[in-house]
């Protein structure tokens, strides 16, 4: 299977100006408007199967999470390694005020954070099932705004999320797998853009514009697991830019107590 050229990847028509914030998509008009309550970033799991990755054997709380998000409340910790830890505060200075994966300085732990999920208007943004999912912290902060969909190429479906971004969006095409064998966690999720060794798929991390789309040199990595110790779901997100690790954050996921 050849890589496709990133302008025949699907990707979302939202784009973002200077400032993006967590009224985007009601400021853009591109929220249904339907009255649809969404709770998930997706409505049924079952989507993603396929002849090596089945849901069924991860653990009923991973895909609980991603059909019931709004039923968990998460907390993060962020480590900017090396001299991005340097580097931090200036992207933090940028990211703030454009209101868009605004994240804390390194160690920083980021607190509860507060979720909505919006339907979306599928024809505007040109992919199917577009909802919307934005993150804020307990100063009110803008912390993540991103429209996700999913996409299906030669019978494998992936996860597409679309973050809005001044004059663009970037796009984390993600491909779902089993968590490793030789890991210790057994019943967890994968969920990559980093290319396999067997070929190449869209997985990818991408940015576009109204005219042109490129890949960026950024891979990131997430694992989901239920930790029996915590009670409650972990999860591990890395990035890479040009090879070098330049930011980890662990998550802490608990279900909400009614």
């Amino acid at each position: 299977m050849k890589h496709r050229k990133p302008q025949d990847i699907p990707h979302s028509s939202f784009f973002g100006r200077w400032r993006i914030g967590e009224d985007f998509f009601e400021r853009h008009d591109f929220h249904s408007g339907n009255g649809e309550s969404l709770e998930g970033l997706v409505d049924d799991f079952s989507v993603y199967h396929r002849k090596d990755f089945l849901p069924e054997r991860l653990h009923p709380e991973v895909v609980a999470f991603y059909e019931d998000t709004l039923r968990y409340d998460l907390y993060a910790d962020v480590r900017w390694p090396g001299i991005f830890r340097f580097l931090s505060p200036l992207y933090k200075w940028f990211s703030k005020r454009i209101g868009q994966i605004n994240l804390p300085l390194n160690h920083e732990k980021e607190g509860q954070m507060f979720s909505r999920i919006l339907p979306l208007d599928s024809e505007k943004d040109g992919r199917p099932r577009v909802r919307a999912w934005i993150r804020t912290n307990d100063q009110k902060e803008t912390i993540f705004v991103a429209a996700y969909s999913l996409h299906t190429f030669h019978e494998e479906t992936y996860m597409n999320i679309a973050l809005p971004l001044p004059f663009g969006n970037m796009t984390g095409v993600l491909r779902l797998a089993h968590s490793d064998s030789n890991s210790l966690v057994k019943d967890g999720l994968q969920l990559t853009s980093l290319p396999r060794r067997n070929g190449r798929g869209d997985e990818g991390i991408y940015y576009h514009t109204r005219w042109f789309s490129f890949r960026l040199p950024i891979q990131e990595h997430f694992l989901v697991w239920y930790s029996d110790e915590r009670k409650g779901l972990r999860a591990s997100h890395k990035m890479w830019m040009f090879g070098l690790l330049f930011l980890t954050i662990d998550y802490e996921i608990f279900r909400k107590t009614m």
